[in-house]
């Protein structure tokens, strides 16, 4: 994961691009009272919003270089010890941080909800008493626990797959063979049901295209790109 210990909306989005090129976690927070008006679409809410950054998560928070306001990286220490896709990033409470008022405008203009188009931005809020992170959204509007688990995924499903690899002296190009691999996305799948990414129902399917129907282009250049699930989310509640 990245933070910043600067905060300027240059830095920011270059941070953001580079993140999204290397595909890391990256935190960030603004002070930038423009996040907090609607009618504003050059701030930087807006501006890594109209990107569709995947990785970029933004903190509107009132307050900048105190020792009590390091919110994004204390939310960003607290989220990555936790298992992929097990946890939101809402409801967290960040220790030694202190919450800061902002007004329903502001609320409204940055949080996205069904019932409002938001900047897909985030808060530090009070919920009877308590602050907590809300709603724990990326910017290009995806949640983060999703985008974290699904990158999990795909890394555990790559690793997996090297290990068959490595473990036969061939794989032959036959339906045992991929079948190697279908079984790998499946122990990936019913891990990651474990976890909390997916859903254990409806069921999951994974599917190996049956080499009879591959090209012959494909067996001669040992190519098998014929595996493909699906597996719903588990989501949460908000």
């Amino acid at each position: 994961g990245l933070a910043l210990d600067s905060k300027s909306q240059a830095e920011v989005q270059v941070a953001a691009a580079w993140a999204e090129t290397n595909r890391k976690y990256f935190f960030y927070q603004t002070a930038d009272s423009d996040c907090g008006d609607s009618s504003v679409t050059t701030d930087v809410m807006s501006v890594v919003k109209a990107a569709a950054y995947s990785y970029t998560f933004g903190f509107y928070y009132p307050g900048i270089g105190l020792s009590d306001g390091w919110l994004a990286a204390g939310t960003l220490g607290k989220d990555l010890p936790t298992t992929p896709g097990s946890a939101t990033v809402a409801f967290k409470t960040i220790a030694g941080v202190t919450r800061r008022t902002v007004s329903d405008s502001f609320i409204a203009a940055i949080v996205t909800t069904p019932d409002s188009v938001g900047k897909n931005g985030n808060l530090y809020l009070d919920f009877n008493g308590v602050p907590a992170t809300f709603p724990g959204m990326m910017a290009v509007g995806e949640w983060a626990d999703v985008v974290r688990g699904l990158d999990d995924f795909r890394s555990d499903v790559k690793a997996r797959f090297l290990a068959i690899q490595l473990a036969n002296g061939k794989v032959p190009f036959t339906d045992n063979g991929t079948d190697l691999f279908r079984a790998a996305v499946i122990a990936s799948i019913k891990a990651r049901i474990a976890t909390g990414l997916f859903a254990a129902s409806p069921a999951f399917t994974v599917v190996a295209t049956p080499v009879a129907q591959t090209s012959a282009l494909d067996r001669s250049a040992r190519n098998f790109n014929g595996i493909s699930y699906s597996a719903p989310l588990a989501g949460a509640i908000l």
